[in-house]
């Protein structure tokens, strides 16, 4: 089903910001696929607006990834003023492998069937019209839902990237490649992957050529078991090697549970989860640690508390996580990170990030001291107990509330090509 504006696809109807027949749409839509210039050109029968509170609408748009490798999109549409209370939910799923071009079009469709449930008790409903389009049937919609799947429902991926810059006095290089297989259902989750990295720099320096190598493996994997809307376990397994972390091989073995306090279904609007695993950690180093180490196992846990939720007045996501060794309580790690999005009042939006974590686990960090050239370029991870990082931000916009116009000219360019002369 599509809803097509026939007579209302005269833009100059839009244009005239007194026409009150016109809902006016406030779209928060930061999803892959999204394309809000895209949404102005086609759904020309609405307002689109830029302050969500002058909105008689506000869409919302969020997505979360399929097993099969595709999105899954919800719209949430809350009515406001002479919509109060009147609210909708649609969804959309899309499948592996489709274009940004698809998933436009397709939230186009979906996106129109929404606002014409507004729509058709104004002015305008009567030159809407709603009509089946030709081709297709229920069957091709419903996907591989009770069709044979030859794949049994496992998705792969394999990628693999280089890169490589310098100049006269300066060069580097890297490879990295990646290899996941996942599989998806509603009673379990299973992820594997397999990741590797290097990477090689060299600087030409006033006597002498400083070079410097590094890489990294790892193997990846995840079972989890839903058990219930708001209850599921797992465990997670990690082994790899990293010569900047100095790990020849670490390897780690969580069993987990979790719980959400909403139901896993309003994962895309909101989350209150809490995690809590037990298990085992065994490193073998490259060089001896600082304790005097060349190889350990230990009994460790963790613990995760997140938080998030997207709102009509933003967003809002908080986490808080701790690893810590159950036979040497001391050596542990507190990471706290989070931000907010606020729309205070209209045109004045409050933004902050941040993320804080205190490190007092760092068994790894090798013996002896390192020279200025190696601290410089990072050559091995060094002794610190915390790091963070921040950002505050405000802003503030006025001028006209009306944001239907799209006009390309001397825009993407700076885009596309991004060389200078």
């Amino acid at each position: 089903m599509a809803a097509l504006p026939l007579a209302a696809q005269n833009p100059a109807l839009r244009a005239d910001s007194s026409n009150s027949e016109l809902v006016r749409v406030f779209l928060e839509c930061q999803s892959s696929g999204c394309d809000g210039e895209f949404f102005r050109t086609e759904i020309t029968w609405v307002n689109f607006v830029r302050d969500r509170t002058v909105a008689s609408v506000f869409a919302l748009v969020t997505s979360q990834r399929t097993g099969s490798g595709g999105q899954q999109f919800i719209l949430n549409l809350d009515g406001q003023g002479p919509f109060a209370g009147v609210r909708d939910s649609l969804e959309y799923t899309s499948r592996q492998g489709d274009t940004d071009d698809e998933n436009r079009r397709a939230l186009t469709r979906i996106l129109s069937l929404g606002l014409a449930r507004y729509a058709r008790t104004t002015d305008i409903g009567s030159r809407l019209q709603v009509t089946l389009r030709a081709g297709g049937s229920n069957a091709a919609a419903a996907g591989a839902r009770g069709a044979k799947d030859r794949w049994n429902l496992w998705v792969y991926s394999i990628s693999a990237n280089t890169f490589a810059n310098g100049d006269a006095n300066y060069k580097s290089a890297n490879v990295f490649g990646e290899i996941d297989a996942r599989r998806v259902t509603e009673a379990w989750k299973l992820n594997l992957g397999f990741n590797a990295d290097y990477s090689e720099n060299r600087f030409k320096l006033s006597s002498w050529t400083l070079a410097n190598y590094q890489h990294s493996l790892g193997y990846d994997g995840l079972a989890a078991k839903s058990l219930g809307p708001h209850w599921s376990a797992g465990v997670t397994a990690n082994v790899g090697s990293s010569t900047f972390e100095n790990y020849r091989l670490s390897l780690k073995v969580m069993p987990a549970v979790e719980y959400d306090l909403f139901p896993y279904k309003e994962s895309t609007r909101r989350q209150l989860i809490v995690r809590y695993g037990a298990g085992v950690r065994s490193f073998k180093y490259d060089s001896t640690t600082i304790v005097g180490k060349l190889s350990e196992t230990r009994p460790a846990h963790e613990r995760t508390v997140a938080s998030e939720a997207r709102q009509t007045w933003g967003s809002l996501n908080i986490g808080v996580g701790g690893t810590q060794f159950l036979d040497g309580l001391d050596k542990s790690r507190l990471n706290i990170n989070g931000g907010v999005s606020w729309r205070i009042v209209r045109g004045l939006e409050f933004n902050v990030f941040g993320s804080y974590e205190v490190a007092r686990d760092q068994l790894n960090i090798p013996r002896g001291e390192f020279d200025d050239e190696n601290i410089l370029i990072r050559l091995r991870q060094l002794r610190s107990g915390f790091n963070y990082f921040t950002s505050v931000g405000l802003s503030y916009t006025f001028g006209s509330i009306f944001n239907n116009v799209v006009n390309p000219r001397f825009g993407r360019g700076e885009r596309n090509f991004p060389f200078r002369f």
